[in-house]
Parts: C-alpha cells; structure tokens; sequence
C-alpha cells in the first residue's frame, strides 16, 4: 500500500455482499481492500443503477474534498445518502446501498 492510499471508493456493485455460507464471516471485496491495508474502503451493500452510482461518486468526492485534508469519509458518505435520499424519495435502494468501513 502506498503512504498516500488510506480511502478507497468502490463503484461497483455489491462490493459488501457475500453469500450464504459465509454469512457470519466479514468476507467480501470492502473488507479484503481493508484487510490489504486501506484505513477505509467505501462499498456498496447491492446494486444501484449506473446514473445514482455515477452521481453518488461524483457527491461523495466533492463532499470529501471539501474538508480538506481533515476529511472524514464516513461523513462524506452521510451527506452523500442524505442528497440522494432528496433526489430520490420514493426509492431507499437507490441512497441506502453505501456505507464505508474502517477509519
């Protein structure tokens, strides 16, 4: 890992998801990147269409930046859902898929 990799953003879908017979494991794409050494990975809990996730993307990033180098990613993803959750009422798989692990 490099000195400068401690976030990961994952937009693809279903990076959390795992299976039945490894119900009670933590194993899936978010927790290897975590397990590889990222401080924190954002993932997402199942698909959500290819517009939300281009637009989840592009929020998150802004709201992350706008902290500056003090940023809290897990905030950034709070304010993220909360715009989606505003855009998109009617329809909590499109905001309530991200989440973010780690520190």
């Amino acid at each position: 890992r490099s000195a400068n990799a401690d976030l990961t953003y994952l937009s693809v879908c279903e990076t959390t998801l795992t299976t039945a017979e490894l119900a009670d494991e933590a194993i899936h794409v978010t927790s290897a990147l975590q397990l590889a050494g990222y401080r924190g990975v954002v993932g997402t809990l199942w698909a959500t269409p290819d517009a939300v996730a281009q637009r989840a993307a592009r929020l998150f990033y802004a709201y992350h930046a706008a902290r500056g180098s003090g940023s809290d990613p897990a905030h950034a993803v709070r304010l993220m859902s909360l715009e989606l959750r505003r855009r998109y009422p009617d329809h909590p798989s499109a905001w309530a898929a991200y989440h973010h692990v780690g520190v």
